[in-house]
C-alpha cells in the first residue's frame, strides 16, 4: 500500500518557508493522533553544488554548455536552480506535514561541494568553498527554522546534548546527574515550527576531498571544516557550544525533546570520513581524533537518561569505505547498546537504499536498521531524490506495528529474534510513561523525467511496499532478509527495489529520461549490478564482503 500517494503530489514550491524542517506528508486517514509520538525525518544528501554548472569549469563533460538544462545531465554535479528547486521541495512538503501534528526533523548528511574541485585554481579553491556553503546554508536559513511565523500550534524544539572536547573524551565514565545539568532547553513558541535541523560533513566537504590530518587540523582554522562550521553558526544551524565540538573533528550530538510525550531523541552526529579508507593523510590510530570514545559516551549516558538515538554521518560502513576494523569496532558499539539506538543514517551512495548488518539471524537483532538517503548530484547517473522517514509510537501492548513485526520475526524463524526483541523493537530503558518510536515507512521525493522542468513528485511505492513487508516491518532482521533475497532472486522481485534505488526515472548517458516503471530492467541491471547492490544492504565485515562479492 502506498501512503505517499497523489494527494500530497501536487504541491505549490514557492517561498522557502520552512525548508531546514520537514516531513513527509500522509492523507488524513494515514495519520496518528497527535497525542503520540510521531516523527518525519526528511533525510537529504549530497547536494554537490557546483558554482560552474553550465560554463567551462563544470563537472561533467556533459554539464558545460549554458543550454544545460537547470535540472543537468548523467554525469552533472547540481546547479544552484536544482538547489533550490529542492530545497523548495522540501519547505512545501514540511508546511503541509507539520499542519498535519506531526513532527519532524531535518538531517543533512554531508557534500555541499561539488566534485573535483582539484581542477580548480589553487587559489580560488577555498573562496570557493567558502562561498558554496555560505550560499547554501544561507537559503536554508531563510526557510526560518527558528520558527516564527509559520504554522500556528506547533513548537520548535532546539535541545542541545551533551558536548566535550576530543582530549576530555577520553575513557570517561559518565555521571548521569551531571550529563542532565548540561541539557537546556531551546527555542520554544506556540507560533513556530515542530522541527530542527542537524547537518553532518562529507568527503567533498573537505578539501583536498577526504583530507583531514588529525594530527596538525583538530580545532584549526585553516580547514573548510572550520569555514563550514562557522557558517552553519553564524545561520543558527548550530550553537556556539556545537560548533567548538564540530569544528575539532566534525562530531557532536543534539537531543531533541518531542512535544507530545517528551521522549528524547538524541541525534549523534559522527565523521565518517575518519573511518574511512580514502582518509587524506593515512592514518594508524586506532581511535582517529577519540571519535569512537565520544560515540560511546554519547551512548552511555543516552542509555542512562532513558533516551533513544539516531546516528547520522555520511559515509556508510559498507563496500570498502570503511577500514575494516573501524566496521568492527562501531559494530561492537553498536551491539552494546542496541536498546538505545533504533536507526543508522548515512549518504555517499547517490542512491536510496537499506543496510542489515549482523550477517545471519543469530545475531540481527543485535543492530538498528540502516536508511541511505539518494543524492541530488546526477554524477552517478542516478536521479535526484531525497527520503522520508516515519518513526511512530511503539507500545509494549497490542499496537498495529507490534503486531506487524511480530508476524514478521515469526515468519524469519529465528529464535533469536523472539528472545532478543518484543514487538517492533529490541526493548528499550525510557523515560517513564514515554512510549519509544520505530521506523514505520520510509519515502522518496524524486525529480520528475524532464530536466528543464524541476518538478517534483512523490516515488510509486515506499520502501516496505517494495519489499513487500508493509508498515512497521523495517526491522534489521527483516531487510537482512530482504537483502538475502535479492542475492538468490531470479524473478522481477528485485526490479521494485531498483527503481526505487535509482529515483524512479532511468536515464541515459544523453540525458533522455524515462519513468522507471516503464522501463525493463534488462538493459539497466544486469546479473552482476543486482550482486552488486544485494551485497551493499547485507555486507559490511571484512568475511561479509569477501564473502559476498
Amino acid at each position: 500500500m502506498n501512503y505517499f500517494n497523489a494527494s500530497t503530489a501536487s504541491f505549490a514550491v514557492s517561498a522557502f518557508i520552512v525548508v531546514c524542517c520537514a516531513a513527509a506528508v500522509l492523507p488524513a486517514a494515514a495519520a496518528r493522533s497527535a497525542a503520540s509520538s510521531s516523527l518525519s525525518i526528511i533525510h537529504l544528501s549530497d547536494l554537490h553544488a557546483d558554482p560552474y554548472f553550465g560554463t567551462s569549469q563544470a563537472f561533467g563533460a556533459s554539464c558545460k554548455e549554458t543550454s544545460t538544462p537547470p535540472g543537468g545531465l548523467p554525469g552533472c554535479d547540481s546547479s544552484y536552480a536544482l538547489v533550490q528547486s529542492t530545497l523548495a521541495d522540501v519547505a512545501a512538503v514540511v508546511q503541509s506535514e507539520v499542519r498535519s501534528g506531526r513532527e519532524a526533523l531535518f538531517v543533512y548528511t554531508g557534500d555541499f561541494l561539488r566534485h573535483d574541485m582539484k581542477r580548480l585554481p589553487d587559489n580560488s579553491r577555498m573562496s570557493v568553498a567558502t562561498d558554496v556553503f555560505s550560499r547554501i546554508v544561507a537559503d536554508m536559513a531563510s526557510a526560518n527554522l527558528r520558527g516564527t511565523a509559520s504554522v500556528p500550534g506547533a513548537r520548535c524544539h532546539a535541545v542541545i546534548g551533551l558536548h566535550g572536547t576530543p582530549a576530555s573524551l577520553r575513557r570517561r565514565t559518565v555521571d548521569s546527574s551531571n550529563v542532565r545539568r548540561n541539557y537546556h532547553s531551546g527555542v520554544s513558541s506556540e507560533e513556530g515550527l515542530a522541527a530542527a535541523a542537524i547537518d553532518s560533513v562529507g568527503n567533498e566537504d573537505f578539501l583536498p576531498d577526504y583530507g583531514f590530518d588529525v594530527k596538525t587540523d583538530i580545532n584549526s582554522t585553516g580547514t573548510t571544516l572550520h569555514n563550514l562550521t562557522q557558517t552553519l553558526q553564524h545561520h543558527g544551524f548550530l550553537s556556539a557550544a556545537e560548533a567548538v565540538q564540530m569544528n575539532g573533528c566534525g562530531y557532536y550530538s543534539r537531543d531533541i525533546t518531542l512535544r507530545a510525550t517528551e521522549l528524547t531523541i538524541r541525534v549523534v552526529v559522527l565523521n565518517t570520513v575518519l573511518w574511512s579508507t580514502e582518509l587524506t593523510p593515512a592514518t594508524d590510530k586506532k581511535d582517529p581524533c577519540h571519535q569512537f570514545d565520544f560515540f560511546t559516551s554519547q551512548l552511555q549516558s543516552a542509555s542512562a537518561l532513558g533516551f533513544q538515538v539516531i546516528v547520522l554521518g555520511h559515509i556508510p560502513p559498507c563496500k570498502h569505505y570503511w577500514h575494516f576494523h573501524f566496521v568492527d569496532q562501531y559494530s561492537s558499539i553498536l551491539q552494546d547498546y542496541s536498546d538505545v539506538v533504533i536507526a543508522q543514517l548515512f549518504g555517499h551512495e547517490h542512491r536510496a537504499g537499506f543496510g542489515a548488518m549482523g550477517g545471519d539471524a543469530s545475531s540481527c537483532s543485535s543492530f538498528p536498521p540502516m536508511f541511505i538517503a539518494g543524492g541530488i548530484t546526477r554524477k552517478d547517473m542516478s536521479n535526484p531524490q531525497y527520503s522520508i522517514l516515519r518513526l511512530d509510537e511503539v507500545s509494549d501492548g497490542d499496537d498495529e506495528l507490534t503486531a506487524a513485526v511480530t508476524a514478521a520475526a515469526t515468519n524469519w524463524g529465528a529464535a533469536a529474534v523472539h528472545r532478543r526483541e518484543t514487538g517492533t523493537r529490541i526493548r528499550r530503558r525510557k523515560q517513564p510513561g514515554a512510549p519509544s518510536l520505530a521506523t514505520s515507512d520510509v519515502a522518496t521525493r524524486y525529480l520528475a523525467a524532464d530536466a528543464t522542468q524541476l518538478s517534483w513528485a512523490w516515488g510509486n511505492q515506499s520502501l516496505s511496499d517494495v519489499l513487500s513487508l508493509g508498515p512497521g516491518q523495517l526491522s534489521n532482521c527483516a531487510l537482512l532478509q530482504a537483502g538475502n533475497a535479492f542475492l538468490a532472486d531470479t524473478s522481477d522481485a528485485f526490479w521494485p527495489y531498483y527503481q526505487y534505488h535509482e529515483g524512479y526515472v532511468l536515464s541515459d548517458a544523453s540525458g533522455s529520461g524515462s519513468s522507471a516503471e516503464n522501463s525493463g530492467p534488462a538493459n539497466q541491471c544486469d546479473p552482476k549490478c543486482q550482486k552488486h547492490i544485494a551485497c551493499s544492504t547485507i555486507a559490511f565485515t571484512k568475511e561479509q564482503v569477501e564473502g559476498c562479492h
